[in-house]
């Protein structure tokens, strides 16, 4: 393989890799860092001063604004593509024509068509197209190779591929640079074949410096590039130095391998939906739970409150409470040693200071979240993508897959509205979890308590 080659897959590459990157994910972030933003999202919903209900009640967001400007966007840009994609059927037809309405002769490997016009050589996969005159006057044979080579190597297959790219990313002002890059490195093979079939240097670089620049040929086909011939002429000047720009286009793939780190999916804001939305909880039901409990107990017995209060002591010693990571302890215990205490039991042990370690959090841990599902409406909210992130059975999700799916078949659902470095890089405002039963069986169904 040698550079030009070695280029070649690495432009094609470079081209594709945006469509790529979306697809990859990385993690982040582990459980430790997660346990220390809780006491964030509790301190953001208390000052806010709703828990809870504030959260779960936003559907009509957008709808108070006049202009939705991404809508806007979104129609400017599939506008732009319509027109992008009509011109490059139409010049798709343009080739069809020619194939069709003028002289094709068979060849071993390729079909020459004779055009009326006066056209320079050029190739479209097996065609090689020429003017009736130079046909006539016998062209060049190291021109017919040029064309050759680019039947052989299908150059046809990368514009066409670049040219597709273009329609869907326009926008992107690279896409236009690799694609020039990809038709000039194009000609490179195809002189490096020529020069190594015909070992004629001098003639071939007096050949192209003499043709005579004729009628524009379609922007798909593989033709002889007037415009950069200079470049083409110094290039087969150059003696070859393969380990350098082999160099080169490794360092440019571990740049593309940094963008894939610096631009894919990072499933830190994706972690588990129900963690973040059941500590949201916790702190409502750490403050509700005494007033509702009005169930006559016999309470904890002292030894189960001696054990309970020595967990305690050794996780909140010389640490910030808020601070706790709840995996070292043995949470069902704690549970169930929680809810056999008596109201007054839990009080003692319910200090603001302690939010998070009351017993009212780890019986919330424990207990089954309420089912619930959502109403048409609501269900109909979560299918814009601007406003909603969806997560389905714990996996991040098309918000048009909530389409296979009927409001009934979500048996639990959670919305969180993003704050902070939460909303960078998402368009929308809110992430939602949602259940299907067979999920809410797997993720809830080994707690103690049910919701009721």
């Amino acid at each position: 393989m040698n550079y030009h080659v070695a280029k070649r897959i690495y432009l094609i590459a470079c081209i594709l890799f945006p469509f790529v990157i979306p697809f990859l994910s990385f993690s982040v972030m582990d459980a430790p860092e997660l346990l220390h933003q809780i006491p964030n999202i509790q301190q953001t919903v208390i000052n806010q001063g709703s828990v809870g209900p504030s959260i779960l009640t936003e559907p009509n967001l957008v709808e108070q604004e006049k202009i939705d400007w991404v809508f806007v966007l979104v129609i400017l840009g599939i506008g732009i593509s319509v027109l992008l994609l009509i011109r490059f059927l139409k010049n798709l037809l343009q080739l069809y024509r020619l194939i069709r309405r003028n002289k094709g002769i068979p060849q071993s490997n390729f079909t020459l068509i004779v055009l009326n016009g006066k056209n320079d050589p050029f190739s479209f996969f097996k065609y090689v197209f020429v003017s009736k005159k130079d046909y006539g006057k016998d062209i060049s044979k190291m021109v017919l190779d040029h064309e050759l080579a680019h039947v052989r190597q299908v150059h046809s297959l990368d514009v066409l591929l670049a040219e597709i790219i273009l329609i869907f990313a326009y926008w992107n002002p690279f896409n236009w640079l690799i694609k020039n890059s990809i038709q000039l490195n194009h000609e490179y093979l195809a002189d490096e074949a020529v020069l190594n079939k015909s070992n004629s240097l001098k003639a071939y670089q007096y050949l192209l410096i003499g043709l005579e620049y004729q009628e524009k040929n379609p922007i798909l086909s593989s033709q002889l590039n007037f415009k950069q011939l200079k470049t083409r002429l110094n290039m087969m000047n150059k003696k070859e130095k393969w380990r350098n720009k082999a160099g080169m286009l490794v360092f440019s793939g571990l740049l593309l391998a940094g963008s894939a780190l610096l631009f894919s999916n990072k499933t830190a804001g994706s972690l588990p939906m129900e963690t973040i939305s059941e500590m949201e909880d916790v702190v409502s039901a750490n403050k509700a739970f005494q007033a509702t409990d009005t169930v006559p107990q016999k309470g904890a017995s002292k030894a189960m409150l001696e054990e309970y209060d020595k967990v305690i002591r050794e996780l909140s010693v010389g640490k910030n409470r808020n601070n706790v990571d709840f995996s070292s302890i043995d949470q069902k215990r704690m549970a169930y040693i929680a809810s056999k205490m008596t109201k007054e039991q839990r009080a003692a042990r319910s200090g603001e200071g302690n939010m998070f370690l009351s017993p009212g959090v780890f019986i919330t841990l424990e207990t089954k979240p309420t089912k619930k599902s959502p109403d048409m409406n609501t269900f109909s909210a979560w299918k814009n993508p601007s406003v909603y992130g969806v997560w389905i059975d714990g996996k991040k999700s098309s918000n048009k897959d909530l389409d296979n799916f009927s409001n009934d078949d979500i048996v639990y659902y959670s919305v969180s509205k993003l704050h902070g470095k939460a909303k960078e890089g998402r368009i929308y405002t809110h992430q939602i979890d949602v259940y299907t039963l067979s999920y809410y069986n797997k993720v809830f169904g080994n707690r103690l308590f049910d919701s009721n």
